[in-house]
């Protein structure tokens, strides 16, 4: 069995794309601070639900029948070993410039410091957080499988 086919694992995949695409984004913030017209850009947020809806819904595999509800009529019964799994890229993502900035140079450049340090630190506890939890789910599959 594939465990990157199972849907948590999934999301903690696309989860973690989109916060490296988002230290990307402020680490090229914090190398133009000095840089005359440069605007602070960030990374859209993803939409949570949305992103649930797609992953549940992409024509999974059913390893018993009786798990279906009756409001899932997409289910594809084949094999009852197989998942299915969806692959996205980290090109899914999108940037904008930042509406309102926090403060602007002379020079017209809207990066502050602060801020973006304040962005790596929430981005970087949103990682950590995000792998201990792939990691501990990871460990109860070994756990169950007799792995451990």
């Amino acid at each position: 069995m594939d465990i990157n086919s199972l849907a948590l694992f999934q999301m903690a995949d696309k989860k973690m794309d989109w916060l490296s695409e988002k230290q990307k984004t402020t680490s090229v913030n914090v190398a133009n601070v000095d840089t005359p017209g440069f605007k602070a850009r960030e990374l859209k947020p993803i939409d949570f639900s949305n992103e649930l809806k797609q992953t549940l819904s992409s024509n999974p595999y059913i390893t018993n029948p009786n798990h279906l509800s009756p409001s899932n009529t997409n289910a594809v019964i084949t094999n009852p070993k197989h998942k299915l799994g969806v692959n996205r890229s980290a090109g899914d993502f999108k940037t904008s410039e930042i509406r309102k900035p926090y403060e602007t140079t002379i020079t017209k450049n809207s990066v502050n410091l602060e801020e973006q340090m304040n962005i790596v630190r929430k981005t970087t506890e949103q990682y950590n957080a995000t792998t201990s939890l792939y990691k501990k789910y990871s460990d109860l599959i070994k756990t169950s499988l007799g792995k451990n």
